[in-house]
This record gives structure tokens, sequence and C-alpha cells, in this order.
């Protein structure tokens, strides 16, 4: 059982560490999405191309990369999207249920659909 304990704590702090490396790619979304914007505009504004395709394309591989290696992490300290209105004044045995409930009706389809769709690609 302390093997398993174990690697219950290393695959944590891994999961944190990389969780915790997604905020410094997020900013660095955010810096090229208002970069892109700008550029766009001013480009716009004195009739120059100043924007290209592949700050578009680092925006969108750099949300990609988030929201799949971060969802463990987000999902380790509770800190998914949820509705919070009957949620938050239930007790934690009902709060356990729905969330057993939300993982096998949403997240558990969700990941089978996406190796679904994605096996062509790879």
């Amino acid at each position: 059982m302390q093997i398993l304990l174990r690697i219950s704590r290393f695959i944590d702090a891994l999961s944190t560490l990389v969780g915790k490396g997604m905020w410094w790619v997020t900013l660095v979304m955010v810096l090229v999405g208002a970069y892109n914007v700008i550029v766009r505009y001013l480009g716009q504004y004195i009739g120059v191309q100043l924007s290209a395709n592949v700050y578009f394309e680092i925006q969108v591989y750099a949300f990609d990369v988030i929201f799949m290696l971060g969802a463990a992490y987000v999902l380790s300290v509770d800190g998914h999207v949820r509705v919070d209105i009957i949620y938050s004044r239930l007790g934690a045995k009902a709060k356990a249920w729905i969330d057993i409930f939300g993982t096998f009706a949403f997240l558990l389809p969700f990941f089978i659909f996406a190796i679904y769709f994605s096996l062509g690609y790879l």
C-alpha cells in the first residue's frame, strides 16, 4: 500500500508542477494575444501588414497546451467551473456525489470522444 501512496504523491507533485507551469504559458498566451490585436489594428491604421498567422497559431497552441496539461491540476485543486448556487449549500457527501456524477456523465464521455476523433490525426 505504501508504494501506491508514493506513486500517488509523485503524480500529485508532477500535476502541481505542470499546473503551475501552465500559469506562465497563460501569461505568454495573453501577451501574444494582446500583441496580435495591437499590431493588427495598428497595421490597419497605417496601411501596413504587421501581423502574421504565426502569432495566432502560437496563441491557439498555447491555449491547447493549457487546456490539456492544466486540466489535471485544476481538477486536483477543485478549481473547475461549476454552477455554485446549489452546490455551495450542500454537505461534503452530496458534493462528492455530484462530482462523481459529473465525472461519469461529462468528463469521461468527452475524453472518449476526444480520443475517438483524434485517432485519425495521429
